[in-house]
């Protein structure tokens, strides 16, 4: 999903030109490398990062990021090594004659950008802001807080023909008035019409002294505008107390056709489960099944070479002989008749879960029979008395047979007492190269991985090298089927899955179980 950023750097410098030739709106609405707090997070602008479409006048003026309320749009733009500065030509409209008042008396004289973010920088200077280096800008906005402090308007300047009118934050104060000045002055029973290419009353206020702006008359808001104001006032924190004042109170008590608070819907919720297969994964990807069995055939009686005289006498010789193995296909499956209404008129998102949670308690069900049949097969080995014992015995044991160990597994009471274990137990080679993660009780000890695992009982341990066994599969996920159920109005689906096992050399995977020596 596109990121869109709205409330950017606003102005450091604000000009307005409130006359029919001159309306203008000039300010910096942007600042490099300087971080501040837009809709998006904390963040800023790397420099060069905004592009600027051609022509300008896309890039619209609007108030409060309306894309329903554009006052204006781009004339001219410069960057420079702070940030970019533009300007603006504002509509002659009522809503344009309003910007420019409300920009003038400095209500609403914030610049702020509206651009879509295309790339972040991987690795920004300030940890915590996101640094931004690739966005493209479609609007600048008119607003009363901006998102970054000490942005402010720091001139504010209103022209009529040649004459000029500027207004500072530290400008002298304008001179007294005099009694005559003060008299009010009679106001025309109806308003001149301006002649063409002269400035409209409300125009001619704006450049009028150092006066504030008078809005014009507004008309009477129908019922959904009226609440979209009370909405984006709210959001905006604005002070509606004398709106409010005027209107009964709408409250969730009173609404219970839930017309007004509309339900947020975010789909299924997260629910722990367990999907890894470790004894599984553990020996190896998994095999491709194709038949109904695993055939394959090993030794019981290999090649002896013995010490020979050659005084022509015979030579040394002994019996060989192998034996065949096989592992049958092991099914897995189930299956459901869902209405036919729940396919036609209901959610799919809900039939593919279906599918995906019987997919999970697939891996859950393989995993379990797969290490149910490794634990049968595996070779016990007696006298071991604690787990420093177990990783001492079980090597030296492989290394006789020309295997190694490749993984090693605890109950959970031998897996406690291999993490209690004090400083002065821990031997100097399990110190230099032993680590433990609590995130999902494993641990490395001398580049071995270490594991707890519930498969066993709680004073187990398992050992093995990965070549010992290999684990087939049809496929990681099973086989999804629909069919049609006319008679009862419904759809059955289901999912099939097919797995099979074959031990290569049972004495290369260890099982014992920890007794601990008396006394």
């Amino acid at each position: 999903m596109e990121k869109t950023l709205e409330t950017a750097p606003p102005l450091a410098e604000l000009t307005a030109a409130a006359t029919l030739n001159n309306r203008r709106i000039s300010g910096r609405i942007a600042v490099f490398d300087t971080p501040g707090s837009p809709n998006m997070g904390r963040m800023s602008f790397a420099p060069g990062s905004i592009t600027i479409p051609e022509p300008l006048s896309k890039v619209k003026l609007l108030i409060n990021h309306d894309k329903n309320a554009p006052v204006g749009y781009m004339e001219s733009y410069e960057q420079d090594a702070h940030g970019i500065k533009a300007t603006f030509v504002v509509a002659e409209t009522d809503a344009g004659d309003m910007a420019l008042a409300e920009a003038k008396a400095k209500i609403r004289d914030g610049l702020s950008v509206g651009a879509m973010v295309h790339r972040l920088d991987p690795s920004p200077p300030e940890p915590g802001t996101r640094r931004i280096i690739n966005a493209a800008l479609y609007e600048v906005s008119l607003v009363s807080v901006p998102a970054f402090e000490d942005t402010l308007v720091e001139s504010v300047t209103a022209s009529l023909g040649a004459e000029s009118d500027t207004m500072t934050e530290n400008q002298n104060p304008a001179p007294e008035t005099t009694e005559k000045e003060k008299e009010p002055v009679p106001t025309p029973a109806t308003p001149p019409v301006p002649a063409e290419g002269e400035p409209s009353a409300l125009t001619a206020a704006i450049n009028a002294a150092n006066l504030a702006p008078v809005p014009a008359a507004t008309p009477p808001l129908t019922v959904t505008a009226a609440a979209d104001r009370l909405l984006t006032a709210v959001k905006d924190g604005e002070n509606i107390g004398a709106v409010m004042a005027a209107l009964s109170d709408v409250v969730p008590a009173n609404d219970k056709g839930e017309a007004f608070f509309k339900k947020f819907w975010i789909g299924e919720l997260w629910k722990a489960s367990v999907v890894e297969r470790p004894f599984i994964e553990g020996f190896g990807s998994p095999g491709k099944l194709t038949g109904l069995k695993a055939y394959g055939w090993r030794w019981v009686k290999t090649p002896e070479v013995g010490k020979y005289n050659s005084d022509k006498t015979a030579i040394p010789s002994n019996t060989l002989s192998t034996e065949m193995v096989e592992g049958e296909a092991q099914d897995f499956a189930a299956g459901w008749d869902v209405a036919r209404k729940y396919i036609d008129l209901g959610n799919a998102d809900a039939i593919a879960q279906i599918f995906q949670l019987a997919a999970d308690d697939y891996r859950r069900k393989t995993e379990e029979w797969f290490s149910g049949r490794i634990i049968e097969q595996a070779t016990e080995l007696d006298n071991i008395t604690s787990a420093l014992g177990a990783m001492k015995t079980i090597p030296r044991y492989m290394k006789k047979l020309g295997a190694h160990v490749s993984k090693i597994k605890m109950g959970e009471a031998l897996y406690d007492q291999f993490l209690e274990l004090s400083d002065e137990q821990v031997p100097w080679w399990l110190k230099a190269q032993g680590s433990v993660s609590l995130s999902d009780s494993t641990g490395v000890a001398a580049g071995v991985s270490v594991e707890y695992s519930d498969q066993l009982e709680a004073h187990q341990v398992m050992a093995w090298d990965s070549r010992a066994a290999t684990y087939y599969e049809h496929g990681s996920s099973p086989i999804r089927l629909q069919a049609l159920d006319i008679p009862r109005g419904g759809i059955d689906i289901s999912v099939h899955g097919y797995a099979a096992e074959i031990v290569h050399d049972p004495r290369a995977i260890i099982k014992a179980t920890v007794t601990p020596a008396a006394g």
